[in-house]
């Protein structure tokens, strides 16, 4: 198994070229139930805040205003840190989760009840292999007994062990 970079808030902002404060700024939010978005604080505006969401119709990434006036750059059409800190955002997330289930994992493992439970397990497959050698090697003595057996009719009998034809070189 190939080992991943450990994912921290320093590696998201080198890789998204933010700083630890502009990556503060964000925060993950579901409206209603449902609509994901991350909303970001103004650097330059205090109280000022900026909803990132993602915008299906065009599928990118939009920062609209969440209170007060619209972000300058995306009104003008140029991209906005807001959304390379709602990226960051997400997949510092992704990570904390995936961390979270990991451990969660490992601590189930660690248990004797789970390790019982594997024990058995393979215990099981082990029987249901045993189970079937076994049919396949019942299998190879019933067609051996069989044909030593047409062997000794066929002795009894004097008959050819190739049936009642037989045999020549001339033909």
């Amino acid at each position: 198994m190939a080992t991943a970079t450990a994912i921290t808030p320093s590696t998201l902002c080198e890789k998204y070229h933010l700083t630890i404060e502009q990556l503060s700024a964000g925060t993950h939010v579901v409206l209603n139930g449902t609509q994901h978005c991350v909303i970001v604080e103004s650097a330059s505006v205090p109280g000022q805040e900026y909803k990132i969401i993602w915008n299906s119709e065009y599928k990118v990434l939009q920062c609209t205003a969440h209170n007060g006036e619209a972000c300058k750059a995306s009104a003008n059409g140029k991209q906005c840190y807001h959304k390379r800190v709602a990226l960051a955002v997400i997949e510092l997330e992704k990570a904390q989760s995936i961390r979270e289930r990991q451990q969660e994992q490992a601590e189930v493992e660690s248990t004797k009840e789970y390790q019982f439970e594997q024990a058995i397990q393979e215990f099981w497959q082990a029987s249901q292999t045993f189970e079937q050698l076994t049919a396949e090697f019942n299998q190879i003595i019933q067609e051996a007994n069989e044909r030593e057996k047409s062997r000794r009719d066929a002795q009894r009998l004097k008959l050819p062990l190739n049936g009642n034809k037989g045999f020549s070189l001339l033909r």
